[in-house]
């Protein structure tokens, strides 16, 4: 038997032995995308999402700047939202199963630069729910920063409504990657394969292997 089985340099014998295994690589193409389309279409299903405003309106910090005293309020303000006192109340209140890192995982906070309001999202499975939970944090919060922690003063500017935006991923984008993620995969393992190979498909396996080809036989067409 010829032994060094297949130059690195044989691009040409690499391809020929990989494409033997189309039909492999097609079928796991195919089976990685239907699995990720099905798991994006039934494992994952649409969140809704609901925004709460909360405006920071005065402090007892005199010594600092207006502009500094509403960044400093909303600042404060934004790490009571997710705060574990302001959460827990929310959890009890609501009779809820979360746990406290469950439910932080729900809430997203904003509070643009330069101003006094503080954006609290809430994202959940449910339109109805999302708004109830916005709605409680947004009171909740209030409620601390007011009293439990004396910053200064805050009130609910708006509060959570239904319908809205839908966050999801798409089934088909999960399945265009994982259809890339099958042909990828199976074209390592049949070039893992092919650098296994053995056979003699082209003279450059014979040479390979340190011999010269005096002569080749043609093939019949």
């Amino acid at each position: 038997m010829i032994q060094g089985k297949l130059g690195a340099h044989d691009a040409l014998g690499i391809f020929m032995r990989v494409a033997e295994n189309w039909s492999a690589i097609l079928l796991a193409t195919v089976l990685c995308a239907s699995a990720f389309f099905t798991y994006g279409k039934f494992a994952m299903p649409p969140q809704f999402t609901s925004t709460a405003v909360i405006c920071t309106l005065s402090g007892n910090t005199s010594e600092l700047s207006a502009g500094q005293l509403e960044t400093s309020l909303a600042g404060d303000c934004a790490y009571a939202v997710k705060s574990q006192e302001v959460l827990s109340k929310v959890i009890s209140d609501k009779t809820l199963s979360d746990t406290y890192r469950e439910m932080a995982d729900k809430i997203q906070v904003e509070y643009p630069e330069g101003t006094h309001v503080v954006e609290i999202t809430v994202k959940d499975k449910s339109s109805k729910t999302a708004k109830e939970l916005v709605d409680a944090v947004a009171d909740a919060t209030v409620s601390y920063v007011s009293g439990e922690m004396g910053i200064g003063t805050a009130r609910v500017l708006s509060y959570g409504f239904t319908g809205g935006k839908t966050v999801t991923v798409s089934p088909t984008k999960l399945a265009a990657w994982g259809a890339l993620a099958g042909f990828i995969l199976s074209v390592i393992v049949c070039l893992f394969k092919a650098f296994r190979d053995d056979r003699i498909l082209l003279p450059g396996d014979i040479r390979s292997g340190g011999l010269e080809v005096f002569s080749v036989v043609p093939s019949e067409e």
